[in-house]
This record gives C-alpha cells, sequence and structure tokens, in this order.
C-alpha cells in the first residue's frame, strides 16, 4: 500500500496525449494513416476505424497525419497539462490522380516535410573526425585559444596547463 499512490499517478499518466479519428471527407476512418510528431521519431498508425492515441508532454506540438492516396494535413496543438487525452481529428482529402502534380511532389518537399533529427546520426560521424584531428595534430602544436592572449598580455606566466594539447 505505500507505493499504492505513485502507481495511480503512473496509471493516469499513460492517458495523457492526444487521441482523435483519421477521416476521409465523407467521415469513413482510415485505416493505416501515419500520425506523426514533429521532433519524435516514432510515428503511430490508426487502427481499424481511423481512431488513434499518442501520448504527449504538456506543449506545443506540430502534429501531422498522411495517408496513402491522401493529402497530408498538419496541425499546430497546445496540449495544456490535463488527466486526459486532448482530441486531435484530422479530415484527408483524396489526392488527386494527377500524375503531373505527383512528379513534382516528389521534387518540390511539401510545407509539411520536416527532416527528423536523430543527434546519434552525427555521433560516429563526430568521433571519427575528432580521432583524425588528433592522429594529425600529434607533434604539431595546437592553435592558442581565442582567450590566450588576455593572460599573456597581463605578464603572467603562459598558462600552458589550460591548453589540452601543448
Amino acid at each position: 500500500h505505500d507505493n499504492q499512490e505513485a502507481l495511480l499517478s503512473y496509471m493516469e499518466a499513460a492517458h495523457r496525449g492526444i487521441k482523435g479519428v483519421v477521416k476521409d471527407e465523407e467521415g469513413n476512418g482510415i485505416k493505416g494513416a501515419r500520425i506523426s510528431v514533429r521532433g519524435i521519431r516514432h510515428d503511430v498508425i490508426s487502427a481499424e476505424n481511423g481512431d488513434y492515441w499518442r501520448l504527449l508532454t504538456p506543449g506545443i506540438h506540430i502534429v501531422s497525419a498522411s495517408a496513402p492516396g491522401y493529402t497530408r494535413s498538419m496541425k499546430k496543438v497546445r496540449l495544456p497539462r490535463m488527466q486526459k487525452a486532448g482530441r486531435v481529428d484530422f479530415v484527408l482529402q483524396k489526392a488527386p490522380p494527377d500524375t503531373e502534380t505527383q512528379e513534382a511532389d516528389n521534387v518540390l518537399p511539401s510545407i509539411g516535410d520536416y527532416e527528423r533529427f536523430d543527434p546519434y546520426d552525427l555521433y560516429v560521424q563526430y568521433t571519427m573526425m575528432t580521432e583524425l584531428n588528433q592522429n594529425q595534430n600529434q607533434g604539431v602544436r595546437a592553435e592558442k585559444p581565442w582567450w590566450w592572449n588576455y593572460f599573456v598580455s597581463v605578464g603572467g606566466p603562459a598558462p600552458t596547463w589550460l591548453l589540452k594539447q601543448y
């Protein structure tokens, strides 16, 4: 019974975020629609009747819904701190079957498209660059940092202990 309050709070937190239905213009639910939140790499997919559920923290989020054969819909959602999920429904319009339009869409990204940033993608590249620089700089004096002249101009001894590679 000691952890009962914590368990109940945890269970309530599972219901925070957004929920809704992705429909077409006739009001039919769209199964398999992709709901994306800008800055979050994990999308959710709508269920049989177009309903979806997405855990989100309070704040402002850019949420979009898309499905094959439909145009993308995007909404800016302000999610206050609350105990229940906020309701965000989407209505997707049929994409025009015009092949010229589809080719243009493939060349020029729409306003709704964005590149997802994952810092880990750059981690390996960064570590390789660091190792390469260290190998090249062995035995070579490193360039002095911007603050070096301040210490030298005061007339005291040069602070070589502050340099990583001296």
